[in-house]
């Protein structure tokens, strides 16, 4: 992002009225941009902005390098919380998954995810998409849409019955759809999916309620997994399921100004009683493969 862009963003930040009046005049119609290197992905213009307002993976690097540090060619993988089919792509064009999983419910979502996974004959026939939600329980339940920044949404029972933080800042009223839920435990049997070997999880605050809902696959099959958090509650629910199966959780911890790798228990999701904010929790049952730190892979940043 310029300079000058992101004066504008910060300044729009900080007065929720004009920054809705500027995003309302900012369409949020399909535009087809290039990545590389795995090529057209069709993005909404409002909601994926930062995907051409920067370089689209310029947060990927500690992501993509857990994937070159744990995902042996041919694997598995599965993608809880798929979003638009971004990560799809790259696991089997970059990092030669054999077979990916993604798990998404949200219908405007689903539309792009569909259509960017279609794209790529080669993707296409590694890839199987399932509507739905992970979490801690079977049936259906209200999710909180972001159709104002993100295009995410989270369980109406993380929020708690709030709108989303960008509908929020603007005050706008929440925009919920009905979406299936599934512990991830129940479709292992009843879709009778292939046993993972890496699990990437993204679901907006409820890593937690969906890991909760994974015991007996983890402790079954043993996949690595990163889980990317919303803050030191997420971090710290997501750790303790974690541990209970015996995994060993590391991530980047801050103490002051200082950053450093670290064994995680649930205790660690708090400095001086308040919760820090980790981007993610790296997992594995063998703490020897992730006690080093993991370094960004910035090779197509």
């Amino acid at each position: 992002m310029s300079k000058g862009i992101e004066h504008v963003a910060n300044y729009l930040r900080k007065r929720p009225r004009l920054g809705w009046m500027a995003l309302r005049v900012l369409p949020d119609v399909k535009r087809t941009i290039r990545i590389e290197p795995i090529g057209a992905l069709t993005i909404r213009i409002r909601r994926h902005r930062s995907f051409w307002l920067r370089n689209p993976l310029s947060k990927e690097g500690l992501m993509f390098g857990t994937f070159r540090r744990l995902l042996p060619p041919g694997a598995v993988v599965y993608d809880v919380g798929s979003n638009i089919g971004m990560y799809i792509r790259f696991l089997v064009t970059c990092f030669g998954a054999a077979e990916v999983v993604g798990f998404e419910p949200m219908r405007e979502n689903l539309e792009l995810l569909k259509l960017n996974v279609a794209r790529d004959p080669k993707v296409a026939a590694k890839a199987r998409i399932l509507e739905v939600a992970l979490g801690d329980a079977d049936g259906d339940e209200l999710m909180q849409i972001d159709d104002v920044s993100s295009a995410s949404a989270m369980l109406d029972r993380v929020s708690p019955g709030q709108a989303s933080r960008s509908r929020r800042q603007f005050g706008l009223a929440a925009k919920t759809e009905r979406v299936k839920v599934c512990r991830l435990d129940t479709l292992m049997k009843s879709q009778q999916l292939p046993p993972p070997r890496f699990i990437k999880v993204d679901v907006e605050g409820a890593a937690g309620m969906m890991l909760a809902g994974a015991v007996e696959t983890l402790a079954e099959h043993r996949p690595d997994l990163i889980v990317e958090t919303h803050g030191g509650d997420e971090a710290r629910a997501a750790v303790e399921v974690l541990r209970s199966v015996k995994y060993a959780c590391y991530g980047t911890v801050q103490r002051g100004e200082a950053l450093r790798w670290s064994l995680l228990s649930p205790e660690d999701c708090r400095q001086d009683g308040e919760p820090w904010e980790p981007r993610f929790v790296i997992a594995s049952f063998d703490p020897s493969r992730i006690e080093k730190p993991i370094e960004d892979d910035r090779t197509w940043i």
